[in-house]
């Protein structure tokens, strides 16, 4: 282990090297930069990638995986048609809808079997005749007499498949659902192609609403122009309020030059690496800058201050500048990049990438901020006079004071108090945390944005458009088992008793539909056969002459594997939850059981047909969960909940590890994980006041928010602790410090809350929301670092910033 001594004096050996050599230092990192922004700007794509978003390994996924081209995946776009005048039922009105429907086959990577209306040869009028059965295509064509008219009418009000799912209950709309072959999906190209089709049929007559996940992604890449504007209005606004703080040219530029060339850096790794930039994560890469910002800012400060107390050398006073802040600064490098870096344990790729990406650049900051900023700092020549004449120090100045006069005098344990009240009042309301989405439609647009309003509107007028597919599987023609029918007939009805889902779908409606018309269309009837030789010869009939990927919607052709859908208003987490907690619980209650009659049968077949999927074996049936959108975002949703516990607990264990090597005292460790652990919880509790759920999108800024709560407690700290070496009194150290360390942090966070409030205009509210989320993560860091962490060391005088010759103060 190094000693203090010889880690002191190792900085002090590199600080003189790159001084030295500083005009060799400044041409490698130009020529590093030159190299990674033209890489970056050259090969790095700007897209969202869903299988990005999804952990490949977890069970939902691979069930989703395998079956989403024959029951539907999670990238379903859902199209709803609505004439402005009467009910769907006009023959101009229909004309447009089988229009609609062979216009959508124009789209790239369309899965052309999973283009479903009432226009599609997809859904089935069912009618008993002379010879047996006989399933229609529910529209031949488009009526022409009110006969036909009614017909087709009498159709969709009979058929479960079509009203309340394709067709409004009040007859007013209809819905076409399209889906794609997700390898070929790009969703922006998606999101142009479905407009382009849509735009001829908007006109006085019809009103279209349009959702899924190509579209919601879509509106993101279509807001990415104006997501670039604000970034650029931010960093405009940054650059005026560090020009009007600093009064000078190198405290404006080279804390913005710190930030763009760690930027460089990690954007071309990315690229190198072959990673897309998701539009998303734009927050947290402005997040990361800020820390560069904030670490230049120190630097500068600490220059400034080196040359108001007299050095007439601007070398020694940059070479001063980064010994004395090497520490603090490295230490909160290294802190940030491991609590980046736990992310990538989280199996989503998306997470590991941003974890990878973001963890590249936060140690770029160690090379743009820690050593390039005092190297060019010892070229910066001292001023004659200020850059321009308003002078806001003396306000500074004021604060500063009185931050002193609070840590060290009578509030001092009220500052303790009042934490640890916060702490645990905040604690218990960050509890309520909600892992998921916390409100209906998506929580990246508005709620008063077109897509979210098209989401409210369809989801209250018809079943639900968000889906979860539950996979029956077991030997050849155990789908015929009367059964298997009930008990899939059993699950539809319990999934249909919670709220948020709306409807169901399996092979045991069409059966009971089947049996139903045989009888005339007598309800008594709308039940199964007893017999699974009937049911087979119904379904035989109902299929017959169907298009090829019709009977895939509900079963394989040996009927060993189908699905039951479900129809789900919204994808909260809450819902997500509480739908796959009882679809768990009804399979655990109702086991799949075949009758004795049919075992001998099925596993004659059995031995001609094994589906390959593993599980309990071929003859024994088996419930698969969960495929379509809600049960991929269930999938991630479990890891989130597994995950974001472990990375913040091993975030924290390497921040309390880097303390202690650092400073060699095991009370360092739990002395900075105080300030951490607050501002923690305060950002937690103010997510779940404003509805902000812990998902894939924010887990990333939640794991660098552990790093933002503790740097500027490092320099603080660091400065009362470098202070006491040379005036040996706590009270001159802490005043010293706050002047000096804390007038960089007071610089560094009100510069960057102000400019973010930028964010809050934005389109996105996702990346609004995060931009306020950062504004208070800041604030009560930069509140803690300049109060509670003097306060503390105030009263209980640790060992590792005071020496043992002073014991804590009452």
């Amino acid at each position: 282990m190094i000693s203090h001594g010889k880690l002191a004096a190792i900085i002090e050996a590199f600080a003189d090297f790159t001084i030295r050599h500083r005009l060799a230092v400044v041409l490698l990192l130009a020529l590093a930069t030159l190299f990674l922004a033209a890489t970056a700007f050259r090969e790095t794509r700007i897209a969202t990638v869903f299988t990005d978003m999804l952990p490949h390994g977890h069970p939902y996924v691979q069930v989703n995986e395998k079956y989403k081209e024959s029951f539907g995946g999670s990238n379903m776009v859902t199209v709803m048609f609505e004439p402005t005048e009467g009910d769907i039922f006009q023959a101009p009105f229909l004309e447009k809808v089988a229009a609609l429907q062979l216009d959508f086959r124009q789209l790239d990577a369309i899965n052309h079997f999973q283009i479903v209306s009432i226009a599609a040869r997809k859904l089935k009028r069912v009618r008993a005749g002379l010879f047996g059965v006989e399933a229609l295509p529910l529209m031949r064509h488009v009526p022409r007499s009110a006969g036909e008219m009614k017909e087709l009418r009498d159709a969709v009000l009979a058929s479960k498949q079509v009203y309340g799912t394709y067709v409004s209950r009040d007859l007013r709309s209809t819905l076409m659902t399209i889906d794609f072959i997700d390898r070929n999906l790009d969703y922006g190209t998606a999101f142009r192609q479905i407009n382009d089709i849509l735009d001829p049929y908007r006109d006085e007559s019809v009103k279209i609403r349009v959702i899924g996940e190509p579209i919601l992604y879509g509106w993101v890449q279509h807001y990415l122009q104006e997501t670039a504007t604000i970034f650029m209005l931010t960093c405009a606004g940054l650059l005026a309020l560090l020009f009007l703080i600093m009064r000078s040219w190198r405290g404006t530029f080279l804390p913005l030059l710190s930030g763009a060339v760690s930027g460089f850096w990690a954007m071309g790794v990315a690229a190198l690496l072959g990673f897309n930039f998701d539009p998303l994560v734009i927050v947290i890469a402005f997040l990361i800058t800020a820390r560069a910002i904030s670490h230049s800012v120190q630097l500068v400060t600490r220059f400034d201050d080196n040359l108001a107390a007299g050095y007439t050398d601007n070398k020694k006073a940059a070479r001063d500048s980064m010994v004395n802040l090497f520490r603090p600064g490295m230490l909160g490098v290294i802190a940030d990049a491991g609590a980046m870096l736990v992310v990538a344990l989280t199996p989503i790729p998306l997470l590991q990438k941003v974890a990878i990406i973001g963890t590249v650049w936060v140690g770029s900051i160690a090379i743009s901020a820690v050593v390039l900023t005092p190297v060019l700092l010892s070229w910066s020549k001292n001023p004659k006079r200020m850059a321009h004449p308003l002078n806001i120090q003396p306000a500074l100045h004021r604060i500063l004071n009185l931050c002193v006069a609070a840590v060290t005098g009578v509030w001092r344990k009220r500052i303790l108090a009042g934490a640890a009240a916060l702490f645990l009042i905040a604690g218990v309301f960050s509890l309520q945390l909600t892992v998921g989405d916390a409100n209906p439609g998506s929580p990246i647009l508005w709620q008063t944005s077109p897509y979210n309003q098209d989401a409210a509107v369809i989801n209250t007028t018809y079943r639900g458009s968000d889906r979860m597919f539950l996979v029956v599987r077991g030997p050849r023609d155990s789908l015929k088992s009367p059964k298997i029918l009930s008990n899939m007939g059993g699950l539809q009805r319990y999934m249909e008793a919670q709220p948020e889902v709306g409807g169901s779908v399996s092979l045991a409606d069409i059966v009971s539909v089947i049996n139903r018309n045989l009888h005339e269309g007598n309800p008594r009837y709308g039940e199964l056969a007893p017999k699974w030789e009937d049911n087979g010869e119904y379904l035989f009939h109902y299929l017959s002459g169907s298009e090829p990927g019709d009977q895939e919607q509900y079963a394989n052709i040996e009927y060993s594997e189908g699905s039951v859908v479900l129809f789900f208003r919204d994808h909260k987490g809450d819902t997500i939850r509480t739908g796959i907690e009882r679809a768990r619980e009804y399979i655990r209650t109702h086991p799949l059981e075949l009758e004795e009659e049919l075992r001998p049968v099925v596993a004659e077949g059995a031995i001609l047909h094994d589906t390959g999927t593993g599980g309990s074996g071929a003859n024994a049936p088996e419930y698969q969960l969960a495929g379509g959108l809600i049960g991929v975002l269930g999938a991630v949703n479990e890891v989130i909940l597994r995950g974001q516990m472990e990375a913040i607990a091993l975030a924290l264990l390497w921040l309390f590890f880097c303390c202690v090597m650092v400073y060699r005292n095991m009370a360092s460790g739990l002395f900075f994980m105080v300030p951490v652990a607050l501002s923690n919880v305060v950002t937690f509790s103010y997510m779940t006041a404003k509805g902000i759920g812990m998902n894939v999108n924010t887990l990333p800024v939640v794991a660098l928010g552990i790093g933002l709560g503790v740097d500027y407690a490092f320099y603080v700290a660091d400065g009362i602790r470098e202070e006491m070496r040379e005036t040996n009194d706590p009270m001159t150290a802490i005043t010293k410090a706050l002047h000096s360390a804390g007038r960089g942090v007071l610089v560094t966070a009100g510069t960057l809350s102000v400019s973010i409030v930028l964010w809050a205009f934005s389109s996105l509210r996702f990346q609004a929301e995060m931009g306020i989320l950062m504004c208070v993560w800041l604030s009560v860091s930069a509140l803690a670092a300049l109060f509670l962490v003097p306060a503390m060391a105030y009263v209980f005088r640790p060992a590792f910033i005071f020496g043992r010759d002073f014991p804590p103060r009452p």
